[in-house]
């Protein structure tokens, strides 16, 4: 069976989230789900700004020594942004790119060999074993519990064909970042803890991998600066996670006994420090890649 005719099969079998809601804070999310962040026209520019400050800190959309790839999935594609570049990257190589929401603006037209479909992991990615040369996956921490790793990577594994590469990018809470952070940091843990979500679970990716099978594998992990002191780089990351912690007001103060005057505080004395003189707040990101046997 080819792989675009299971993927016309997988579509009757697939859930589709449709439901939102929105928040006290105005921001709409997904219902039903783990996932924390919106689901919003906010979120997806947030997501795309996101997209070119990681490609220019990293140098590039890919790690693993991929050459010619002839399939590429990305697990969690949010906006698209990735896999549509890595479509013109390998014109040559069919791109895939699967996740629980269309949030694709489509504001330009896809290249010719990126594919999108509605799919939650949690049921299965829908395509044949060993249909991808390169399975991707980039910042899942907000969306997959603790107890469901072992499956998403699982699952990543059983469509990777054998030589085939697997790659991971998650990010792990700040570090440094002053009492307004540590407050925001708090109350993330305590939210994602009651979503069976643990957010430094980025760690714990690399040995998954490990206990997979895969070889030839890189683990590392790259210390972003956050903030003025950080030039552009720290200026960009400011303005995500500050964007971050903005549209998790709601899921946190719905969840938790932080109050949403508490918060608001909170965030402005977040936003103050990562632009003074002291500020020497980083993002952490665990990059882990490895070959399948």
């Amino acid at each position: 069976m080819g792989l675009f005719r299971w993927l016309r099969r997988g579509k009757d079998k697939t859930t589709t989230v449709e439901m939102y809601a929105t928040t006290e804070a105005g921001r709409r999310h997904l219902v039903g789900v783990p996932y924390t962040l919106p689901k919003d026209d906010q979120e997806i520019s947030r997501l795309d700004f996101q997209h070119y400050m990681l490609r220019y800190t990293l140098r590039g959309d890919y790690a693993a020594p991929i050459q010619r790839p002839r399939r590429i999935l990305d697990v969690g594609c949010g906006t698209g942004r990735w896999p549509r570049e890595m479509a013109q990257i390998f014109p040559d190589a069919e791109v895939f790119g699967i996740d629980i929401a269309d949030a694709d603006p489509k504001t330009e037209p896809p290249p010719p060999n990126y594919h999108f479909q509605i799919a939650n992991v949690f049921e299965g990615l829908p395509f044949p074993d060993g249909s991808f040369d390169f399975t991707h996956a980039r910042l899942l921490s907000a969306a997959v519990p603790c107890a469901r790793w072992p499956q998403v990577v699982s699952e990543m594994m059983r469509v990777t064909c054998p030589g085939g590469w697997i790659e991971s990018l998650e990010a792990m809470p700040l570090r440094d970042g002053g009492p307004g952070i540590a407050q925001l940091n708090d109350g993330m843990f305590q939210m994602c803890e009651a979503r069976g979500i643990d957010a430094n679970y980025g760690v714990h990716v690399q040995e998954l991998f490990r206990a997979s099978g895969l070889t030839n594998m890189l683990s590392r992990e790259i210390l972003i600066p956050m903030g003025k002191y950080g030039g552009r780089i720290g200026t960009m990351m400011a303005t995500d996670w500050l964007a971050i912690f903005t549209g998790l007001r709601g899921p946190v103060t719905a969840t938790t006994s932080m109050s949403a005057d508490a918060y608001d505080q909170a965030l402005a004395s977040a936003r103050e420090y990562v632009n003074t003189d002291r500020c020497r707040c980083v993002a952490p990101f665990i990059l882990c890649y490895g070959q399948k046997n």
